[in-house]
């Protein structure tokens, strides 16, 4: 058990890895010192990168603001990275994430609540942690802005995975997912709130999610991924 969370070797290029300066560097634990170098180098996507496809985002405030940290490509680090937390049973690896998306980002927002996007319960079930939910625990960690409650926004409806969708198929897949409890609605009400996820491709789902958000009557709803597709010619 202790070889998922601690890996003796790179999980992107199975390189055996120093992990000794994990304490300084966690990352340490996960990549060797050739890809963590790498990882290092990747530039925060620019605002004009992140252009959304999904006419579910049109749908959004005008004034509601996307970021992301890192640029997705195929079969790169940052995929690597992502696959792993999420699907290989590597929550801590998630949080570590949280912590250096926020230190890349260095976001000048105030925010009341972090929301990540629910995982349907069957599927929450099935893996035993939410990664969106687990990047959220590291951002709020250096942060201290608080995560919400997960019962606050649910998924109401257990949706296949959006890979080789088209932008109109993710659309429906993803459209009225998500919905607000009664607890919810109060705790957003007049809340500055920034909803997160691991990756963006055309925008559907963290506009899906932010849709059902602004029924709480919220102040400013914001939306962040760890990773987002800028070509959109990487999208399968």
């Amino acid at each position: 058990m202790l070889q998922l969370f601690l890996p003796q070797i790179c999980i992107h290029c199975e390189v055996r890895c120093d992990r000794s300066s994990a304490k300084q560097r966690p990352l340490t634990k996960y990549l060797c010192a050739a890809c963590l170098r790498q990882f290092e180098l990747f530039d925060v996507p620019k605002a004009e990168d992140l252009i959304m496809s999904s006419s579910l985002f049109r749908e959004l405030p005008q004034a509601t603001k996307l970021y992301s940290a890192f640029r997705f490509q195929n079969g790169g680090i940052i995929q690597s990275v992502i696959h792993h937390f999420k699907y290989r049973d590597m929550p801590k690896l998630a949080s570590i994430l949280g912590v250096i998306c926020h230190e890349r980002m260095l976001m000048k927002e105030n925010y009341d609540l972090i929301i990540p996007i629910p995982l349907h319960r069957t599927r929450y079930s099935e893996r035993g942690y939410n990664q969106s939910e687990m990047l959220a625990v590291g951002i709020s960690k250096i942060s201290g802005i608080k995560k919400a409650k997960r019962n606050w926004l649910k998924r109401v409806r257990q949706t296949p995975s959006q890979t080789g969708f088209s932008v109109e198929e993710r659309e429906e897949n993803v459209r009225d997912a998500f919905k607000l409890s009664e607890s919810g609605k109060k705790a957003f009400y007049k809340k500055r709130l920034l909803i997160i996820d691991d990756v963006i491709t055309t925008g559907a789902t963290l506009s899906s999610a932010a849709k059902a958000v602004l029924d709480a009557a919220p102040q400013k709803i914001d939306l962040f991924s760890m990773a987002a597709v800028t070509d959109m010619g990487a999208l399968q």
